[in-house]
């Protein structure tokens, strides 16, 4: 009887082990599925020039932690009418990619605008106000050595703006990143919307804008006029 037994367990484990094996390789199959699938995705994406934003925040957590911008910056001078330093693409950056980081103090949005009435008018302040989850901070860059708060501004009508600041929680503390908003050239100007209002630059930008459409309204009704009057010819 114990002889007969001793068969049957071995023969009952390896019945179990079989199953066991063939769900194990079957949950393997559908992760590499699974995992085959996402990298054809990212291939296509990547083919097309676009970064996912998981690949490039990967990329941003990664200098967030080291604390170091990305190479791949210039500080230089701008021009007359911002009369300052700007932000400039030393190298080419492919859209959805991670520029830098806009790194400085995080303060409460009351300190920030305290902050900012005592900063002198030559030295400027170079300090960031933002919502997230549902509170208000601010990220004082004024003396910080980073360069991502030399890049300028674009408002929703300026075609130079072609990049875009993202919030980025790390251990439940907000970062902030700049991530390109399409490709970006060799030496091309790297400029995003402040959001924020009434800014005097934005006025004279719109002024210029807004004669360019005068400009063009006058230009069509005059070739409307022509047309008409060429068909009242005939």
């Amino acid at each position: 009887m114990f002889c007969v037994s001793i068969p049957f367990f071995v023969l009952h484990c390896v019945w179990i082990s079989y199953w066991f094996f063939c769900v194990f390789s079957w949950i393997l199959l559908c992760v590499e599925k699974k995992m085959a699938g996402n990298r054809e995705l990212r291939s296509k994406q990547m083919k097309s020039n676009v970064i996912p934003f998981d690949i490039a925040k990967q990329d941003a957590l990664d200098y967030i932690h080291r604390c170091k911008d990305k190479p791949g910056c210039i500080v230089k001078k701008v021009d007359s009418l911002i009369a300052g330093k700007g932000l400039y693409a030393g190298k080419e950056f492919q859209q959805g990619e991670f520029i830098l980081e806009y790194a400085g103090d995080l303060i409460s949005r009351k300190k920030g605008l305290a902050r900012e009435k005592t900063y002198p008018s030559h030295k400027g302040s170079y300090i960031y106000f933002f919502t997230w989850d549902s509170k208000r901070y601010c990220l004082d860059a004024t003396n910080s050595s980073r360069k991502c708060r030399f890049a300028n501004d674009a408002g929703p009508r300026d075609d130079r703006q072609n990049a875009v600041m993202k919030c980025i929680p790390v251990s439940g503390t907000p970062h902030l990143g700049l991530f390109a908003a399409m490709k970006i050239g060799i030496g091309v100007e790297i400029r995003y919307d402040y959001s924020v209002k009434d800014l005097p630059w934005r006025r004279q930008i719109e002024n210029c804008v807004q004669e360019k459409e005068e400009i063009s309204d006058r230009e069509r009704v005059s070739s409307l006029t022509y047309i008409l009057l060429s068909k009242d010819e005939f």
